[in-house]
């Protein structure tokens, strides 16, 4: 017995690009949407740099300057670094804001 072939329609074959396409938009919603949120996230992140370079000055009562002399201006350099990328994200926040609406509002239609 021969196999059958079954011919994928037309409308069948729009059907599965448009679902693929909408998981696509789903997926690209979601990333843009952590990129939002990571940029408030991001000042949290600086502000616990300096609560943990101040942390470990106490704990070791000032020894961490005798081991590390440059101790602080390590932690300032990091908390520049993260202060540079919170400050890119907020900037770009209503574009990643706007594109992440669209293309959650695309992926309810193909959906």
């Amino acid at each position: 017995m021969q196999p059958t072939h079954t011919n994928l329609t037309s409308k069948v074959k729009f059907k599965n690009l448009s679902i693929r396409i909408g998981i696509i938009f789903s997926n690209l919603s979601i990333f843009l949407l952590v990129l939002c949120i990571s940029g408030y996230l991001s000042f949290i992140a600086t502000a616990l740099i300096f609560l943990v370079g101040i942390i470990i000055i106490i704990l070791t009562v000032g020894t961490a300057f005798a081991f590390i002399p440059n101790f602080f201006s390590i932690i300032t350099s990091g908390a520049t670094i993260t202060s540079n990328i919170a400050g890119f994200l907020t900037e770009n926040f209503y574009i990643f804001a706007s594109i992440c609406i669209a293309c959650a509002i695309n992926s309810l239609v193909l959906l």
